[in-house]
């Protein structure tokens, strides 16, 4: 890796961005803190299995909204494992299958003959994604 540039006007840039990032970290992990004891007290005083308590304040009302448990796939496991095991009715009503882009793709793509490319064209686009800017820490 190269020696970094020396910018005085960008160095100022970082300097003031870093210092913005490190006080929105600390202000969001406050903010975090405050919502944890928020939920504790909705859950104290929740009634009848409501789906919301309301807390009023100066700012407005505060709303916590309490919802149902999710049922998500354990990392690691790959539920195709269930096939042979549930009847294919059950496994229609508990199961979808998603489509994704390979992780290939990106350098398999270039290798297609162009009537293939444009055929997938149709229905993959290429985004421009903006560069990433690492501040320090």
């Amino acid at each position: 890796m190269s020696e970094p540039i020396k910018n005085s006007r960008v160095a100022s840039l970082v300097a003031e961005a870093a210092d913005l990032q490190r006080s929105l970290k600390s202000q969001a992990e406050r903010l975090e803190e405050i919502k944890v004891e928020i939920r504790k007290e909705a859950g104290r005083v929740e009634k009848d299995g409501g789906p919301q308590v309301e807390f009023d304040s100066p700012f407005g009302v505060c709303t916590v909204v309490f919802i149902s448990d999710m049922p998500t796939l354990l990392k690691g496991h790959d539920p195709r494992g269930l096939l042979g095991k549930l009847a294919e009715d059950k496994w229609d009503l508990l199961f979808r299958e998603k489509v994704v882009l390979a992780k290939t793709f990106r350098e398999a793509f270039p290798l297609l003959n162009q009537k293939v490319k444009r055929t997938i064209d149709q229905y993959v686009e290429w985004k421009t994604i903006e560069p990433r800017v690492i501040l320090p820490k």
